[in-house]
This record gives structure tokens, sequence and C-alpha cells, in this order.
């Protein structure tokens, strides 16, 4: 039987992602996310050739505005809010933002990546509940993958940075108080960040682990209850300047009808839903089950992209073999860890 590998994995990432880009430039009505990067560089230039070379049509990634201008991410129906509705409350953010990153900095990072976290604003009152930073949980290996990819060392590593990072936010954010004329945690997001326990030291042997970014969290837990209301998520820590959504949140937030502010090309590794999410949530995770669907049959689509990746024999074995699992084969593929740009250049100049 074929196991998932990190060759098939990059190449039904690639296929979903191309799909996305291709999706959110194709001149239909309706709010889009936008496409960002780093301003200099050079891998997102480089990706734009590569596209071009396969004959991919219709794509834009664009630099982006200073994360010290901009402190957080939003998704909501009304495919965001102006200049003028989130500036106040931007300015309101960046003190609370500070904050909690003068935590994170203390931690000996190790190459910790960022962390995110995610609430539900109220931009007219400037009240804001944040709902748990990163959400990690264990999870078992799904019987297309093998026992040594990836790695229990990776694995194992990843785990104990995330954790590091994720338990310095809730220890702060248990000890929050508001400084005057600040951003207002309401009582409902003090007392559930309070009731949260340490999150586990160690996975149990060849486990893998699930990581809910906070968009995520806000999303399922708080979606936006009026025209004033919106899901936000901070993106902390020195070694991240991202003001966007990784793919998988911007994938999720747009099959809810409610995109990201902003998509970045970097990572998402391990990126999961909340634990026994499907259970009573039906709608929301087939909703978001059609679109991965739908970007993986654009994606395939695409000028050369599909003949690139169907000359890949093992990935028609297992992705193609039943296309229901696509979804989830997408999940399993994430714990491969690495930047989407890294994935698609890796597929098709492999």
């Amino acid at each position: 039987m074929v196991k998932l590998n990190r060759r098939i994995a990059d190449a039904l990432c690639t296929a979903i992602t191309i799909g996305f880009l291709m999706d959110n430039n194709d001149g239909k009505s309706g709010s889009k996310t936008k496409f960002i990067y780093e301003d200099g560089a050079r891998e997102h230039t480089n990706l734009l050739d590569l596209l071009k070379e396969y004959r991919v049509e219709g794509t834009s990634i664009t630099p982006q505005t200073s994360k010290a201008e901009q402190p957080f991410i939003w998704a909501n129906s009304r495919g965001g809010f102006s200049k003028i509705e989130t500036g106040g409350f931007a300015s309101e953010l960046k003190t609370l933002v500070g904050r909690l990153e003068e935590e994170i900095n203390k931690v000996d990072s190790g190459g910790l990546h960022g962390a995110y976290i995610g609430g539900i604003a109220d931009i007219a009152t400037k009240k804001l509940n944040l709902l748990v930073p990163s959400l990690l949980w264990q999870r078992s290996r799904n019987t297309h993958m093998s026992n040594d990819e990836p790695s229990n060392a990776t694995v194992s590593s990843s785990y104990e940075s995330s954790r590091a990072i994720s338990q310095v936010l809730i220890d702060e954010l248990k000890g929050y108080r508001a400084a005057k004329g600040g951003i207002i945690l309401e009582s409902r997001s003090i007392d559930r960040i309070r009731a949260f326990g340490d999150l586990p030291k160690k996975l149990t042997s060849n486990a893998l682990f699930a990581s809910v970014h906070g968009l995520i969290t806000a999303m399922t837990d708080a979606p936006p209850i009026n025209s004033n209301s919106v899901n936000v998520e901070l993106a902390l820590g020195k070694d991240t300047c991202k003001i966007a959504a990784c793919i998988p949140c911007s994938l999720f937030a747009s099959s809810q009808n409610a995109p990201a502010s902003a998509t970045h090309l970097g990572r998402g590794d391990n990126w999961n839903f909340p634990e026994n999410f499907g259970i009573g949530s039906r709608g929301i995770y087939a909703s978001w089950e059609k679109t991965i669907g739908d970007m993986y049959y654009k994606g395939m689509g695409a000028g050369l992209v599909g003949d690139k990746i169907r000359a890949i024999p093992e990935f028609i074995a297992l992705v193609e073999k039943d296309k229901s699992m696509i979804p989830q084969i997408f999940l399993d593929s994430l714990t491969f860890e690495g930047k989407f740009t890294k994935r698609i250049a890796d597929t098709l100049q492999g």
C-alpha cells in the first residue's frame, strides 16, 4: 500500500494552493483575500516566474503592509473593514501586541516561527474576547501514513517549540489587566483563559500533533454577531512579521464566506481543527471539504500543473484512488513541515 510521503504531500499542497491563487483572481464578484509577501522576498518573484512557465494565468502576490501599522489579521463576511474603520482599533491593539511580544521574546525560541492568538472583536466598543493561543492536541497517524515520515524526532521537536510559545501566552493572558484606554478583555475571555490548563510537555511515542490556529478557534467558537464584530488573529513573536493568514487558515475562512484580510505563502505546519470539531459541526466542516476539493480540481486543471503532478506514480495511487479522501490527506500533508513557496517549487521543479 502506498504511504503518504514528502513528495506526495507537497504535490497535493501545490495543486490546492495554485487552485486557490487562481480562484482568488478569477474576476468574479464577491469578497476575496489578498495574497501578500514580505517586501524583498525573492522566493515569491521566483514563484510567479515558475507559474508563468507552467502556463498558470491569473495569479497575484503583492508586498505586505508593515506589521507595525496593522498588527492583526481579520476575517468576516463583509470582506474586511476599511482603514478608517480599523485604524483606531489597530492603534489600540498595538499596546496589547507589544505586551504579549515582550513575554514571548523572553523565550529562547530556537527557531520558533510565531504565535497566533484569535478572538472576536467589536470595533465600535474596543472590546475583545481572546480565545486562547494556538491550541495543540495529540493525534494519531492515519492508515495511509507511515511510522517513519515525518520522523518522531522532527514531530517531537516541533511540538516542544510550539508548546513553549503557546504556554507563555496562556500564562501571560491569565494575568492580563487592561491598561487605561486600551483594549478591554471581556470577562468571558479571562474566565476561559484562566480555566485553560498547562499543555502536555511531551507527546506519546509515534504520535503526531494538531495545531489549531487562533483564527480557526475564533471562527468556529465565536463567529461575528453584528456588523461591527470581526474575528481577529494576532501574529506575535520576533521571528514573524506576517500580518496574513496561512494557506490552511485562509482556505477555511473562504469556505465560510468570510475571507481573511490577507494570506501568506509561508508555513501552515500541523494545521488542524479543534479536537472533535466534526461532532456537531458537520455543515461547517462539509463547506471546508468542498472548498478543498474545488481548489484541488482547479489547480490540477491549471496549465501544465496537473500533468506534472500526475507524473508522480505514487500520487495517483494514493490521492486520486479515492478523491473523497483528499481533504483528510491534505491535513496529513501539513505534518510534513515547510513553506508553501518551497512546496510548490520542489513539486514543479522536481
